[in-house]
Formats: C-alpha cells, structure tokens, sequence
C-alpha cells in the first residue's frame, strides 16, 4: 500500500473501493484477507511510530505525501537538484515515480535507465 502511497488512515476507503471494483467485476477477492491486511497495516505502522522507526516505503510515501501537499516543501527540494537520474526505472513504483518527478520539477533535467526486457507487463 504504501507504494500507492495509501496510508494506514485511508487503508480501509482504499481496500473497500478495491472489493467493491473487483465484485463488479465479478472477479473473486479474498475480502476477509484484505480487509485482514488492513488492519495489520495499522498496528505495523503504530509499532513503528512507537519504536521511533520507519521502513523503506516510509521513507518513499512520507515524503512524497509531503511533496504533493506542501508546494514550498517541493520547491525546497527539488530546486536542489540540476539533474536527476534514475537507474533500473523498470522497476520503479507509483511513490518512487511521483518522487522522482517532483525532485526534478525545477530542473526538468530527469533521465531514466532502462531495461524493457526485465519489466513486468
């Protein structure tokens, strides 16, 4: 989740939207799972806050959610920057693409490196 840069507050909306749009779809969704997951989801990240911790998604959505709410929080950063490049961006995620295009919003200098052969269509 928090590579779509779902937080544990919106967890439950995101997860309930997903069921709904899968049984219209009449595609099966283990619902219990996923609703399950939800609140895991919540005590991982309260354990985390109470351990003064963060994992690697932490510190992708936090700060991506900060950059899409705060424009002089974005404009801090990303005026750092004279170039940005991403290596392996096959493998990029929603949080590390919407970073990326922040911190290089002021330059517009971004170049990405590639290897279609290794992606996941």
């Amino acid at each position: 989740m928090k590579e779509d840069l779902v937080t544990p507050e919106m967890a439950g909306h995101h997860v309930e939207a997903m069921i709904a749009r899968t049984h219209a779809q009449k595609r099966f969704m283990d619902d219990a799972g996923w609703r399950y997951v939800v609140e895991l989801y919540g005590r991982y990240q309260s354990l985390l806050r109470e351990q003064n911790a963060a994992d690697f998604g932490d510190l992708l959505m936090w700060p991506t959610l900060a950059m899409l709410h705060n424009d002089a929080y974005r404009y801090r950063w990303s005026r750092r920057f004279t170039a940005v490049m991403a290596d392996e961006f096959q493998d990029v995620n929603r949080a590390q693409f919407l970073w990326l295009k922040m911190i290089s919003e002021v330059s517009a200098e971004f170049f990405a490196v590639g290897d279609d052969s290794q992606s996941i269509l």
